[in-house]
């Protein structure tokens, strides 16, 4: 019995040596879609998305195999808002005194840029079609790791007002406390971030260009299963100036809700060159 057990399992190691391989892989991606949200006064503008790439793929098979490597990638999108910003916050004045800080902005937009790390692992199926083609297709996830997720802000006009509740005191126009108006505004900022997951698919084909290599292009979907950005508190669209209305920081759009959600999305083109 215990011969019959050898024998099996040297044959599948033999069979495995055989029939595995293995894969590395450079290459880039791009595409035209970058991030959704769940704020409803917001419309995206210009959107793109690029990443440079590289890895490994193990072929356990003739057919199947398990990759992993390192991506780079940058989102970026502009977004206009539609009507004014209205925000706020709840601050206590060089005084000691609470107050509600509170923030509209008009005709508001922004430009954001996210840049991460990503690494991938994936399930690839390819098979043969003819002697130079195969069709494949890879399901995995990513890891996303950010590195920065930049805001540039602009405003037409920026409105501060002070409420006071603990003496019913409303403080509207008082520049040198911080409160008034402020014309053609413009901040930068850089959002707080979470480390995320991403549901990956790929599907395309590859072409014999070489002895040991070949070409692949293919479409891609990334999609985030969880949020950039997670707030607990709200936020004004502007931070509180003590002094004057003039350099205020920029918080960012998406810190003036407490339910923003952030994912982002991406549909495009993939190019590689892999070494087999």
């Amino acid at each position: 019995m215990n011969k019959i057990l050898k024998i099996i399992l040297l044959s599948l190691i033999i069979m495995t040596s055989q029939n595995s391989s293995a894969q590395i892989y450079v290459g880039a991606s791009a595409s035209p879609f970058s991030f959704i949200d769940n704020a409803s006064n917001s419309v995206s503008g210009k959107q793109n998305n690029f990443s440079i790439k590289s890895g490994y793929v193990y072929m356990f098979s003739k057919n199947f195999g398990v990759g992993s490597g390192l991506e780079f990638s940058q989102y970026s999108q502009n977004i206009n808002v539609l009507g004014n910003v209205n925000s706020s916050s709840n601050l206590i004045d060089d005084t000691n005194s609470a107050f509600e800080y509170r923030t509209s902005a008009e005709g508001y937009s922004e430009k954001q840029k996210l840049s991460a790390l990503q690494i991938p692992l994936f399930l690839q199926f390819k098979t043969l079609i003819n002697t130079n083609t195969n069709f494949y297709t890879r399901i995995g996830a990513k890891y996303m790791l950010p590195i920065s997720f930049e805001a540039k802000g602009k405003s037409s006009k920026i409105t501060a007002e002070g409420y006071y509740p603990d003496f019913n005191l409303l403080i509207s126009d008082l520049p040198s406390r911080g409160f008034g108006s402020t014309q053609n505004y413009n901040g930068t900022s850089e959002y707080e971030t979470e480390n995320i997951i991403l549901g990956s698919v790929e599907v395309g084909f590859s072409f014999k260009i070489a002895k040991k290599g070949a070409l692949y292009t293919g479409f891609y979907l990334d999609h985030a299963m969880n949020s950039l950005i997670e707030t607990d508190q709200s936020k004004s669209i502007v931070g509180y100036n003590p002094t004057n209305t003039a350099n205020r920081a920029l918080n960012g759009f998406y810190t003036t809700n407490v339910n923003t959600k952030v994912l982002p999305i991406s549909f495009g083109l993939t190019v590689m060159y892999s070494f087999e």
